[in-house]
């Protein structure tokens, strides 16, 4: 028998619905409990899965999603704050709405921030959100603030769309730094 281990401590919990929304619930509370900050990328739209939104530190929709917890049709959407902050009515402390090549839009209740998008051809846009979450995640765990960590993810989102595939679009740091340095498309 092998000694039983500590449980690891966790700064940074990141979950999506791609599971149960039960399931997603119970490990978010869980992660909370824990300590941990929670990131939930509400993907893909479920109803319901809004149930764990009250125990999410930073939310991070795409427009269909956010459209969808919000009430709103997506194609019909013509400001992308105000879905913002219906989404915080449900209870998230923070949401980071991904808009595609327009960028982001960080949505707390002291306010907006638009983190505007980057000028890359598009080749395949499968792993972009994974990227811009990851990216996310990363930049909060080295303590970056929400609007900078968001630039961060913004550029490793536009990255993952300039190559085919999930893993092998994945930016590198360095890569990332490099977009980071030139200026933004507005």
């Amino acid at each position: 028998d092998a000694p039983a281990l500590p449980p690891a401590a966790a700064r940074l919990f990141v979950a999506n619905l791609e599971v149960p929304a039960s399931v997603v619930a119970a490990a978010v509370r869980a992660a909370r409990r824990a300590g941990a900050r929670v990131v939930l990328n509400p993907a893909p739209y479920s109803e319901g899965g809004e149930g764990c939104f009250p125990d999410v530190d930073v939310l991070v929709p795409n427009q269909i999603e956010a459209a969808g917890f919000a009430g709103a049709d997506a194609a019909g959407v013509g400001d992308w704050a105000e879905v913002g902050r219906r989404l915080l009515a449900l209870g998230p402390r923070a949401v980071v709405l991904t808009l595609g090549s327009a960028g982001a839009l960080v949505v707390e209740p002291a306010g907006v921030v638009r983190v505007p998008g980057h000028r890359v051809p598009v080749v395949d846009t499968t792993a972009a959100g994974d990227a811009f979450v990851g990216g996310l995640a990363a930049a909060l765990l080295r303590g970056a603030p929400l609007s900078d960590a968001a630039r961060y993810a913004n550029a490793c989102g536009a990255l993952a769309v300039t190559r085919a595939g999930a893993q092998p679009s994945l930016p590198t740091a360095e890569a990332v730094e490099q977009l980071l340095a030139e200026p933004p498309h507005r």
